[in-house]
């Protein structure tokens, strides 16, 4: 079993090498990861974000590029470092709204391998640290965002992502995983800790916010008191 980790990621309008929004995801093949693996793969990311039946893509905010092929994937052997063995691009969606909310708002898309009988905790066999966490080592998620206020929500005046996107985005990975075991993909969680591949088992999309800081944009105004 081949372990290989894409590295997706968005280019900001700046086009800026550090406006840049990036996840890693991880998928195992039976065999050597190649051209055509990298294909499907595109294809299947692209999918997510721009099919008109969960168009992700939709809830994205204008500082992402729309140019033709704005959006990257890199993909590189696990566990070792080294150039990418494949790259692949792809052009996201037009946007659905011009309103975007800051940078640093995302969504995150979490899901675990199989976790049956793996405790939270644990004492380690080899400490230093006296606990372990074998459970988290199956975890994995990727972050959604920058987005636009189509996925704004309200839950007693406390503002939270809307049912509507969290169903869309639901939708959207559960054709991921469809589509990337069509093509001998199984997406997972890769633990350098274990050294080990955990196909994905289950997962969940909350109504919260998460905070990204590093996608944060520079102030552009500063008024003295």
């Amino acid at each position: 079993m081949g372990i290989t980790r894409a590295q997706c990621w968005f280019q900001g309008t700046s086009g800026l090498p550090e406006d840049r929004y990036v996840n890693d995801l991880y998928v195992s093949t039976t065999g050597t990861f190649d051209f055509a693996n990298a294909a499907d793969f595109r294809d299947a990311w692209a999918n997510f974000f721009n099919d008109s039946s969960h168009k992700v893509a939709d809830y994205l905010s204008d500082n992402i590029s729309r140019s033709s092929d704005a959006a990257k994937i890199n993909f590189y052997d696990v566990p070792g470092p080294g150039s990418p063995i494949e790259v692949a691009s792809w052009t996201p969606a037009a946007i659905g709204s011009v309103q975007s909310l800051p940078h640093e708002l995302a969504c995150a898309v979490s899901y675990h391998g199989d976790l049956s009988g793996v405790p939270e905790t644990a004492a380690n066999p080899s400490p230093p640290p006296a606990v372990i966490r074998p459970a988290s080592r199956r975890r994995g998620r990727f972050y959604v965002g920058p987005l636009n206020i189509a996925c704004l929500g309200t839950e007693s005046f406390d503002v939270r992502v809307n049912t509507t996107f969290i169903g869309i985005l639901r939708d959207a990975m559960n054709e991921l995983v469809t589509d990337l075991d069509a093509a001998d993909m199984t997406l997972g969680v890769w633990s350098p800790t274990d050294g080990d591949f955990y196909p994905i088992d289950g997962g969940w999309i909350d109504n919260g916010f998460d905070i990204q800081r590093r996608r944060g944009s520079v102030a552009s105004v500063r008024t003295s008191l």
